[in-house]
């Protein structure tokens, strides 16, 4: 390999490492294993944070209701903020 074969292919290592390092900071290990996108808006579902913690929606309206989760209604539904998760 010549010099210059050899900066390019660092560089391309580099650049492989900078994505991958971006790619693993969109993600985190939960408790009990696993993998979950982190949430990039402000309020989330019911839905969203039970798939997201990986409990039932019924768990998530106990810690509501119990004041562990900032939640506000919105006709129906509540909506979650994510600094609270």
């Amino acid at each position: 390999m010549t010099y210059r074969e050899i900066l390019t292919a660092l560089e391309n290592c580099e650049q492989k490492l900078r994505a991958n390092e971006r790619w693993r900071q969109q993600f985190f290990v939960v408790p009990g294993g696993g993998t979950v996108v982190k949430p990039e808006k402000a309020y989330l579902t019911v839905e969203e944070v039970a798939t997201y913690l990986g409990v039932h929606r019924k768990t998530i309206y106990k810690k509501i209701k119990s004041g562990r989760f900032e939640g506000v209604k919105f006709g129906p539904h509540w909506l979650i903020k994510a600094d609270s998760i």
